[in-house]
């Protein structure tokens, strides 16, 4: 009988705190209730306040925002329509007025779990969101070239650092995304022991094209840093090996430094 009182007691607990966070939940939807109409009179609004600054600059290892080092809590944003893939269900993309209930909504929870950056998959560049991160004092990582397809149309990179510098919540541009396993998406780390055929970028190739987007963003920039972004344990972009190889080597990344200002790990070590 004390073990089964025991566990009825043990029962009753986490029915009490599964209550609990329940009405958490709904206490907190039920303060995030933005309306459409105000949200889009803000947005067209030029006074409007300005909540962040653009003050960002490097003082040798450090990121400063308003001259103070700064400290990203971040996340990746990539909200999806239901039954929908990236990108075409972006609704970051050519937002409704329920998406942007719904991001304002995403925003203001992101904003009181102490997020204070977001990272997307493609640039923000809607003027209703780019309000709200404005509003949310979120800052952006901005996807500048996540691809060799982006990379093939250099004056939409152009453009968009034109249309994004100025932001606010601009913090750095990224170029790649774990280009050091995908070679820049041109082929599928999932079949790393097949023949990946001729049309992989080599690791040199992989360097050259960070090159390249760095130097255009930094003619039109001069201002954000430049970042790109590897994934860890690091494989080494080359497609001799298929890019299998482990271990990381100071020399498959001794250009980085001439052309980017950062560089972002994806790390996905276990429990071991």
């Amino acid at each position: 009988m004390t073990e089964l009182h025991v566990q009825l007691l043990s029962m009753e607990k986490s029915f009490i705190f599964i209550v609990v966070a329940i009405l958490a939940i709904s206490s907190l939807k039920a303060e995030a209730q933005p309306t459409t109409d105000n949200l889009l009179s803000a947005v067209n609004n030029s006074s409007a306040p300005t909540l962040l600054t653009g003050n960002i600059q490097l003082s040798g290892r450090q990121l400063l925002v308003d001259g103070v080092p700064f400290v990203m809590k971040g996340i990746c944003y990539s909200p999806i329509k239901k039954g929908m893939m990236y990108p075409d269900g972006l609704i970051t993309l050519n937002p409704t007025s329920d998406d942007l209930v719904t991001i304002e909504k995403d925003f203001q929870m992101m904003q009181q779990a102490g997020i204070n950056t977001i990272r997307t998959y493609l640039p923000i560049t809607n003027a209703a969101i780019l309000a709200l991160l404005n509003k949310y004092h979120l800052r952006t990582i901005v996807p500048i070239c996540p691809s060799w397809d982006c990379y093939q149309d250099l004056d939409t990179i152009t453009k968009n650092v034109e249309l994004l510098k100025n932001e606010p919540s601009t913090l750095m541009w990224e170029i790649g995304n774990e280009w050091n396993i995908n070679h820049f998406y041109t082929y599928n780390p999932g079949t790393a022991n097949q023949d990946q055929g001729s049309n992989n970028l080599s690791e040199q190739q992989c360097l050259d094209l960070i090159q390249t987007v760095a130097s255009l963003v930094k003619e039109h920039d001069g201002v954000h840093p430049v970042s790109c972004d590897i994934g860890c344990p690091p494989v080494r972009c080359n497609a001799q090996n298929n890019g299998n190889s482990s271990g990381y080597n100071d020399a498959d990344y001794q250009l980085l430094p001439n052309c980017v200002d950062m560089v972002g790990v994806n790390v996905y070590y276990g429990l071991n």
